[in-house]
């Protein structure tokens, strides 16, 4: 198409076989989805006639173009400029069906359910019995009614989360000052030194609220003593519970058991 994109004629005439040439190729790319040519043929066009932009009709056709960039646009990914032709388009032509109907495809594309229902509804307002645009105002309508409950839960879920991230400061500033501490309760144990008999203390501390006191003797349990499995002795020692103590009677029947020394 390198001979429309060099052309530049000065004369009405030429100037509006140009635009029709440029319609007529900008559809067969279409239709052929050649996106790229159509792109840059409508490009001609709209460069075209905004030098001539004198007469009324000429900014119905440059809307056209507008829209019809939009569409290829919006077919070859380039969904920012397509919403902005197409917000040309609606600038140039309030009118045009089209061009409103092209903002809302580019609208709902970019995310903006809102703008993309809005420009609809003024599409069908303009073409009321168009079954298609109905459908378009249908499905923006529940669209933007779905994204309206998920964006309230979501806040409600933001909204309970920061609240229960909260109550451990509040535990921390309010409630936790007010629970009692746990008592420290002093365990005396006191030992007997064989070389000093004399008596040698211990303090440890507990959090429970018995005191223990442990006399040191061998002959009394301590508190826990039961459980770590010490018993008495007949001669009142304390020993292991395993320890088997011998009585005298059986004593004498073993008779003298320590060893002796052999001759040489």
């Amino acid at each position: 198409h390198s001979d429309i994109q060099s052309a530049n004629p000065s004369d009405p005439s030429s100037q509006n076989a140009l635009i029709e040439e440029i319609k007529r190729r900008g559809r067969a790319c279409v239709v052929s989805k050649n996106y790229p040519d159509a792109d840059s043929l409508y490009g001609k066009g709209i460069d075209v006639l905004s030098s001539l932009l004198k007469e009324e009709a000429n900014k119905k056709d440059i809307a056209i173009f507008y829209s019809n960039r939009s569409l290829v646009r919006m077919q070859m990914g380039k969904i920012a400029e397509a919403l902005e032709d197409a917000d040309h388009a609606v600038s140039n032509d309030p009118s045009y069906v089209k061009a409103h109907w092209r903002r809302g495809q580019a609208s709902t594309a970019c995310g903006n359910t809102s703008q993309a229902l809005t420009s609809f509804e003024k599409a069908l307002a303009l073409d009321p019995s168009n079954k298609a645009l109905k459908k378009e105002v249908q499905f923006a309508k529940e669209k933007k009614e779905m994204e309206e409950i998920m964006l309230k839960e979501a806040a409600e879920a933001a909204a309970k989360a920061a609240e229960e991230g909260g109550s451990d400061a509040d535990v921390d500033d309010d409630v936790m000052k007010d629970v009692p501490k746990p008592k420290t309760t002093t365990i005396k144990r006191t030992k007997v030194d064989d070389k000093t008999n004399g008596e040698k203390s211990t303090t440890t501390q507990a959090s429970s609220g018995t005191t223990v006191k442990d006399t040191g003797s061998e002959s009394e349990f301590s508190k826990s003593d039961h459980v770590r499995g010490y018993k008495i002795r007949s001669d009142g020692k304390k020993t292991s519970f395993f320890d088997r103590e011998i009585s005298d009677d059986a004593k004498k029947l073993i008779g003298d058991i320590a060893p002796k020394k052999t001759g040489q």
